[in-house]
């Protein structure tokens, strides 16, 4: 069990302190990722109507995997902005290789939350907040899914709560930048993302030096 105490408004004002310092390079991530997903969403609508199943397949299926790639990108991009690391927008593509581990990881954690949702609910939803993790592992640590899984499950043990707090503070935030015409989303993503990142690098380092 980590010692580590979720301090929700130190997470996000560090969140706020990064995204103002590297704003432009985080701007242009965001536009990169929105406009490639938007053409991949587009030319797989192009195909709807047409008939043409194998078509829409193969797009939807890019965008699919493009997503994935985009996601272990922020991921890493976000921790090495928590290191304090030099951070261009080549980096964004650093990890892709581990895309295959990654993809393995999140259909088995959204498998176990399925199952556990069926049984008696509450084991999917613990199961959901204690592995959470596992994507930051899979991409900082490179461990394979079960490792990643194991070691979210160790480092999260008594923090389901904070854990949930700063979800609920995310989902907030969040709404206020939809509500500010969408154009808050801006700032209210990265900010949010960096706080998220934060304190998995917190509990991580926590729960290494509980060992």
């Amino acid at each position: 069990m980590t010692t580590f105490h979720i301090d929700i408004e130190k997470a996000f004002r560090f969140g706020w302190e990064k995204t103002k310092k590297h704003f432009w390079l985080i701007f242009s991530v965001m536009i990169f990722s929105f406009v490639v997903s938007s053409i991949f969403e587009a030319l797989s609508f192009s195909y709807k109507n047409s008939g043409y199943y194998f078509g829409r397949f193969i797009f939807s299926f890019f965008g699919w995997v493009f997503n994935a790639l985009v996601n272990i990108g922020i991921i890493h991009m976000s921790l090495m902005l928590i290191n304090d690391r030099a951070i261009k927008f080549n980096n964004f593509f650093d990890k892709s290789y581990l895309f295959l581990n990654y993809i393995i990881g999140t259909l088995l954690y959204f498998a176990a939350i399925v199952v556990g949702l069926i049984l008696l609910v509450v084991p999917g939803i613990i199961l959901m907040i204690r592995l959470q993790f596992y994507r930051f592992l899979i991409v900082e640590k490179e461990m394979n899914p079960l490792e990643a899984f194991s070691k979210s499950w160790n480092m999260t043990k008594g923090q389901s709560l904070g854990l949930v707090k700063i979800f609920l503070a995310i989902i907030g935030l969040n709404i206020l930048g939809a509500l500010a015409l969408g154009v808050g989303l801006f700032v209210t993503v990265p900010v949010s993302l960096i706080a998220y990142a934060f304190v998995y690098n917190k509990l991580v380092h926590a729960d290494s030096q509980v060992k």
